[in-house]
């Protein structure tokens, strides 16, 4: 038997179809890089640490250059036995 899943707008009648966030003032705010066409965001990340202090970010102006959980949970790791060891 085949199950069929409902269609996002039914699920959530009361969210927009589509976003358009503001590319070019999205980027003046954080630095992003801005694809000429189709105008869009090139992925950007940031690890934040826990008082909101940017610990890194990351810049793409392309296809690579993406935070993965992975690098980001041994930062977590790396940042907190550091932090004890300094304590």
């Amino acid at each position: 038997m085949r199950r069929h899943r409902r269609p996002h707008r039914q699920a959530r009648p009361d969210l927009p179809r589509r976003v358009r966030p503001d590319a070019h003032a999205i980027a003046a705010l954080t630095g992003a890089f801005v694809n000429p066409d189709p105008v869009c965001l090139q992925s950007t990340g940031f690890v934040l640490d826990p008082r909101g202090k940017v610990v890194v970010s990351v810049y793409s102006s392309g296809a690579i250059g993406r935070l993965v959980p992975d690098d980001v949970a041994g930062l977590v790791r790396y940042v907190r036995e550091h932090a004890a060891a300094s304590a």
